[in-house]
């Protein structure tokens, strides 16, 4: 359904601002024996002169036209003292400019409701399209994770394992268990731990561990495609896990908020699960990483809502 401008032309006086409307306030104006205006003109002129006045009159103009003619005529049987034909056109008046707005506010509400329901469809739109996302990076995972259980191949008439070295069979890869490191060896590594993360942004440290603060480290593509994660923020990351046994990692993604919480939330989940899959694909153990989509973000200082906060936390807590 189209909607209809309501955009306001300059108006010329609070009261009901229309040639018809001024000249027969002057014609009684300008008779010193005219009577003041009757309560019922009076009260016309209030509602005739609100603030959606133009807006009325600009979605319809013909009965506009016709209560302020009817009006003018009151004011004209006002002035000769005809109380009986005052009346009747002041009611007329008053007939035509309320048929006016309710016509407008009708309008004005069934545009609202083009509106509202064109937005519902995009964001139910959206909302598919994550889950696509979702269900794609999922599944990724889940083949990753059916290769890591399977291990090496067995050979059916040998019995080796594919890929032995010297006659030796290849056992599956375990993760290491986080090192012992001396309290200030700790320490040491932990400041260089947030020296490293200060390249890629923010960084602050807590009880647990260090943590960096990501802006853009995850691009949201189009509709159908799952977010991808950028190939050099993913390659550092990986580097410094597998620098730095003693900390596990924990990706939390926060991004704009949107129509609606449930769909923030799946692109959040979204973007935290395409960063933690970029992570594991460059040979991040799953079990060292987590991704959290923490749904809609407020702005932190000057970070924009839309963010990926990176953690490093000490292994076992």
């Amino acid at each position: 359904m189209a909607t209809r401008s309501h955009t306001r032309p300059a108006r010329a006086a609070r009261l009901p601002g229309v040639p018809g409307l001024l000249a027969g306030l002057a014609l009684l104006a300008g008779c010193a024996s005219a009577p003041p205006p009757s309560p019922d003109i009076r009260a016309f002129e209030i509602q005739r002169g609100a603030d959606d006045a133009d807006a009325v009159v600009g979605d319809e103009p013909a009965l506009a036209r016709q209560a302020d003619a009817a009006y003018a005529r009151a004011l004209d049987a006002h002035a000769d003292g005809d109380a009986r034909l005052r009346i009747h056109e002041i009611h007329m008046a008053d007939i035509y400019w309320r048929t006016a707005v309710a016509r407008h506010e009708r309008l004005r509400l069934s545009n609202e409701q083009v509106i509202a329901d064109q937005t519902l469809r995009d964001a139910r739109a959206e909302l598919e399209a994550l889950r696509v996302d979702i269900a794609a990076l999922e599944e990724s995972e889940v083949r990753e994770a059916a290769r890591a259980a399977q291990g090496p191949a067995v050979s059916s008439s040998t019995g080796v394992i594919s890929g032995q070295l010297g006659g030796t069979t290849a056992a599956a890869p375990e993760v290491p268990a986080a090192p012992a490191i001396a309290p200030a060896e700790a320490s040491a590594r932990r400041a260089e731990l947030a020296r490293l993360l200060a390249g890629l942004g923010p960084v602050a440290e807590s009880a647990d561990g260090v943590w960096v603060t990501l802006v853009g480290a995850v691009v949201e593509q189009g509709a159908g495609q799952a977010p991808a994660a950028e190939p050099v923020v993913a390659d550092l990351l990986g580097l410094l896990v597998d620098q730095y046994p003693e900390y596990d990692l924990s990706v939390e993604a926060y991004v704009d908020a949107g129509r609606d919480p449930s769909v923030a939330l799946m692109r959040s989940q979204a973007v935290a699960l395409a960063l933690r899959t970029a992570l594991v694909e460059r040979g991040v153990a799953r079990s060292r990483v987590k991704g959290i989509g923490r749904g809609a973000g407020d702005r932190n200082g000057d970070l924009p809502a839309d963010r990926v906060e990176v953690r490093f936390v000490t292994a076992g807590r």
